[in-house]
């Protein structure tokens, strides 16, 4: 489970990272942060890139790839496991995160 949302977060940040841009990834006391250099994502369209098939258009997809079901099964998987998670704008660009414990 943790393969495949590191997998899609991960994919999702490179997707939106220019060509040579930076891709950070950490792990912090039990706390997965995956954060792109890039665009940030409007405030009031950060939760619903949650949802199936949703895509900000306003933001850089530099391959204009993918479905749009990818943050969704991370969501889902988060939620079955009872794991919190988020999104935020950082002064670089979009971070994601989850926690690997429950609490």
């Amino acid at each position: 489970m943790y393969e495949q949302v590191v997998s899609n977060l991960l994919l999702n940040a490179i997707q939106h990272t220019d060509i040579g841009g930076t891709i950070w990834i950490s792990l912090v006391e039990g706390k997965v942060e995956i954060e792109n250099k890039g665009a940030p994502i409007p405030e009031n369209k950060l939760k619903l890139i949650w949802n199936a098939f949703y895509k900000v258009e306003e933001i850089n997809n530099r391959s204009g790839e993918g479905s749009g079901l990818g943050l969704s099964i991370v969501k889902n998987m988060l939620e079955l496991h009872k794991l919190s998670f988020g999104i935020e704008n950082t002064e670089e660009g979009v971070k994601f995160w989850f926690n690997l414990r429950r609490g």
